[in-house]
């Protein structure tokens, strides 16, 4: 199990770094990475527990990374009224325990490519969707009703417009 956290931590590093060095300015937050470690966690490139959530699956533990890695400096991790948190790279260049292999950089930077011009929102519908279709017996066809139903906030027709334009890309490939 250490390994694996460290293995993790490894992960969240080099995804905050990749992440900033294709968009410095996009706001990179808890529930952005939570998303992104799902559609990791679906690929097979980590294996860390899931349930579903407010903003759609949540892993407790992945918090936990988050949170030891911004306690060691790993990344920092700020709030800023009315927009969330940002998490950044760390200033300070930590030598990892684990270290990530080419295979495994480039298949992280694959999904992180399929993600970069999406937003939180945009991810949530997307791995709640994923979560649903995957745990319950669920027809696609209802996915969007089904979605509207949990994801309130956001309108139907958004919905439909995000799970159409991207869920294939990211979950059927």
């Amino acid at each position: 199990m250490k390994e694996d956290f460290d293995k993790n931590i490894a992960i969240l590093k080099h995804s905050i770094e990749k992440l900033h060095e294709i968009n410095n300015d996009k706001q990179i937050g808890k529930t952005f990475i939570q998303k992104l470690f799902y559609i990791f966690n679906n690929n097979k490139i980590i294996n860390i527990p899931y349930e579903l959530y407010h903003y759609g699956p949540y892993s407790f533990f992945l918090n936990s990374i988050l949170n030891i890695s911004e306690t060691v400096n790993i990344i920092n991790i700020s709030w800023r009224d009315n927009k969330g948190y940002f998490i950044k790279p760390s200033n300070e260049n930590h030598e990892l325990k684990t270290k990530l292999e080419n295979f495994e950089k480039e298949k992280i930077n694959t999904i992180i490519n399929k993600v970069k011009d999406l937003n939180a929102k945009q991810l949530s519908i997307l791995c709640t969707a994923n979560y649903i279709l995957s745990k319950f017996d669920i027809e696609e066809k209802e996915i969007i009703s089904i979605l509207n139903s949990v994801k309130k906030d956001i309108n139907i027709s958004e919905i439909k417009k995000i799970y159409d334009n991207f869920y294939s890309n990211l979950f059927n490939a």
